[in-house]
């Protein structure tokens, strides 16, 4: 069967080959795209998770008492940020939340004390997200390696 166009006959089979071919040559484009911007988004969205749920906990640390003394103003410190960041991250799903590692400390940072508090997603490359897609002429989607990281950190008056 033809059908005019223009001056010219074209074949109805001709025409569906050409679009399956240009399927074929612009599908893998396409879902290239698609998963890097899942692949990418997501650890994004999870890092700042990570950055804002640090912040809030040193945040509500600072509505301890200084007052207290030494320990017992460092211990209410500590226990005040920890249990914002663990409210904070309890928010993301269980999938994301399980692998990471969180700590609430006081060090001496520059001869000051500071209050720091760190969550990290330890070897993201070998336990990802979403799994790693490796393309042929591209690499590997998403190509992130080493920790996922967020840290935040307050400088204590001396006495703290």
């Amino acid at each position: 069967m033809r059908r005019q166009s223009g001056t010219r006959a074209v074949s109805v089979k001709a025409s569906r080959g050409a679009a399956l071919i240009e399927t074929a040559l612009v599908f893998p484009l396409f879902f290239a795209v698609v998963w890097a911007t899942l692949g990418y988004g997501l650890p994004f969205f999870m890092l700042q998770t990570m950055n804002h749920a640090t912040e809030e906990a040193v945040r509500t640390a600072l509505r301890a008492d200084p007052l207290q003394g030494g320990s017992a103003y460092r211990a209410k410190l500590i226990s005040l940020a920890d249990a914002a960041l663990t409210e904070k991250l309890s928010s993301l799903p269980a999938s994301m939340e399980n692998p990471l590692v969180h700590s609430v400390t006081v060090q001496t940072i520059a001869g000051a004390p500071t209050l720091v508090v760190r969550v990290s997603y330890p070897d993201y490359d070998q336990n990802p997200i979403i799994p790693i897609l490796t393309l042929p002429g591209i690499g590997p989607v998403p190509n992130l390696s080493g920790d996922l990281m967020a840290e935040s950190r307050y400088r204590l008056e001396s006495g703290g």
